[in-house]
C-alpha cells in the first residue's frame, strides 16, 4: 500500500511539471527566436561615431546572401532586463517629482532590430531613422489609452530636477507603431509596458548607446556569423564585438530548468512505480505458491476456478482501493508544494490524477492477475496426494 500511494503521488507530481514545460513551452513569447542569433558589439564612446558605425554596419549585414534583416537594441528579450523609465503623456497632469506616475521599460531600438527579432507589428510601423519616435506594446497601451488608437500620440521624459520641480525635458516621441507584447524577463513572466525608442535619434540622455546588442535574422540553414568581427573590424578597429549566440539557444537556456525537474520528476515516478509492480507481483506469486496446498484442497472439495482467483486477488484489490485515494491526496500535497514550479497548471488538475489513478489500477490489476491465475490451475490431485 505505501509503495503504491507513493507511487501515484511521485507519478501525478511527474504529470504535472512535465504539462506545465509542455504549456511554458508554447507560450507565445512574442518574438521568434528561430533563426536568429544575437551579439554585444561596443563602438567605443563616442555617440556620434558609434551611430554611424552601427548605421553601417547593418548595412554591411543586409549585403550578406544569407541576412534577412538586423539591427541594434538595447535589450534584447531574455538576455538583458530592460530599466523601468518615468515618463509623461502629452495632454494629462504632469506628476510632481516622487509621486506615482506612468512608468515602462524603455529600449532603444535602431531600424531592422523589432524586425530582426520577429516582433509582431499590430499597427502602424516600426522604428526609423526619422525625428524622435518610438513603438509601444499592446500592455502599454492598454493601460494607458485604453481603448484609443495610439499611433500619433506623444510622451517624453524628464531630463532636469530643481527644487523639487522639473525643470527640463526630452523633445516629444511620437509613438508610430504598435506591436506584441514580448516577454523579455522570462518565458513564465507576462510582459510589462515597454516603449521602444529609435536609437538614432538617442531621445533619453542618460542612455548613450554606444555598445549595443546587435540582431540579426537569417535564413534558414544560413552558415554562422564568424566573419561578424572581421566586418566590424573593418568599419573600426577599436570594435569589440562578442561571439555571436543563436536566440534559441538562449530561449533553451530559459527552459532548461523546468526541463530538467520534469525528466527528474519522470525518472523518479518510473521507478517508483516499476518498484510498487515488481513488489506486488512477487508478493502474490510467494503468496501462491505458500498456498498451493491450500488452493488443491479447496478445488477437491469443489471450490471454484473463479472463486480461487478472486480469493487471491480480493487481498490486492482491497490495498488498491486504499492506495490509490492516499496516493492522490498525497499528490494533491505536493503539487501545493511545488506550485511555484508550475506554469499554467493548478495543484488540482483532473486529468493527471484520474489518468495516473486509471493507469496504476490497470498495471495492479494485470500484475496480480497473472500469479492468481496460476493459483487457479492447481492440480488437486497432486495437492491431496502431498497431503
Amino acid at each position: 500500500m505505501a509503495e503504491l500511494a507513493l507511487s501515484v503521488a511521485v507519478t501525478v507530481g511527474a504529470l504535472l511539471l512535465v504539462q506545465s514545460f509542455a504549456r511554458l513551452a508554447a507560450t507565445p513569447l512574442g518574438f521568434d527566436p528561430q533563426d536568429a542569433v544575437t551579439a554585444t558589439v561596443s563602438a567605443g564612446d563616442d555617440e556620434a561615431r558609434a551611430t554611424l558605425f552601427f548605421t553601417e554596419l547593418r548595412d554591411r549585414l543586409l549585403r550578406m546572401p544569407d541576412v534577412v534583416d538586423a539591427g541594434v537594441i538595447s535589450a534584447v528579450p531574455l538576455v538583458n532586463r530592460p530599466p523601468p523609465d518615468f515618463f509623461t503623456i502629452d495632454g494629462r497632469p504632469v506628476p510632481a517629482p516622487g509621486e506615482p506616475g506612468p512608468i515602462a521599460h524603455y529600449v532603444m531600438a535602431g531600424p531592422g532590430a523589432l524586425e530582426a527579432l520577429g516582433a509582431r507589428l499590430a499597427r502602424g510601423r516600426f522604428v526609423s531613422a526619422d525625428a524622435p519616435v518610438a513603438v509601444v506594446n499592446e500592455t502599454f497601451a492598454e493601460r494607458y489609452w485604453p481603448g484609443e488608437n495610439p499611433i500619433g500620440r506623444r510622451v517624453r521624459y524628464p531630463t532636469g530636477l530643481s527644487d523639487g520641480r522639473w525643470t527640463s525635458w526630452t523633445p516629444w516621441i511620437t509613438v508610430v507603431g504598435l506591436v506584441g507584447d514580448i516577454r523579455s524577463i522570462a518565458p513564465t513572466d507576462p510582459a510589462e509596458p515597454a516603449i521602444y525608442a529609435s536609437y538614432v535619434q538617442r531621445p533619453r540622455a542618460a542612455y548613450a548607446g554606444t555598445a549595443m546588442r546587435l540582431v540579426v535574422r537569417r535564413t534558414p540553414a544560413a552558415a554562422s556569423l564568424a566573419n561578424l568581427r572581421d566586418e566590424a573590424h573593418a568599419i573600426d578597429p577599436r570594435a569589440v564585438v562578442t561571439p555571436p549566440a543563436a536566440l534559441a539557444g538562449v530561449l533553451g537556456s530559459a527552459l532548461s530548468r523546468p526541463r530538467f525537474l520534469g525528466a527528474l520528476m519522470s525518472g523518479f515516478a518510473a521507478v517508483t512505480f516499476a518498484i510498487a509492480l515488481v513488489g506486488i507481483y512477487g508478493l502474490v506469486s510467494y503468496g501462491v505458491a505458500s498456498r498451493q496446498r491450500e488452493f488443491g484442497v479447496r478445488l477437491a472439495i469443489g471450490a471454484s476456478r473463479g472463486g480461487i482467483f478472486r480469493l487471491v486477488a480480493f487481498q490486492l484489490v482491497a490495498a488498491l482501493g486504499t492506495a490509490v485515494p492516499v496516493g492522490l491526496l498525497g499528490a494533491w500535497v505536493l503539487a501545493r508544494w511545488m506550485a511555484a514550479l508550475l506554469y499554467g497548471v493548478r495543484a488540482w488538475e483532473p486529468w493527471p490524477y484520474a489518468g495516473v489513478a486509471a493507469a496504476v489500477s490497470l498495471a495492479v490489476l494485470v500484475a496480480t492477475a497473472i500469479p492468481a491465475r496460476r493459483a487457479t490451475r492447481v492440480d488437486p490431485l497432486v495437492a491431496l496426494r502431498a497431503e
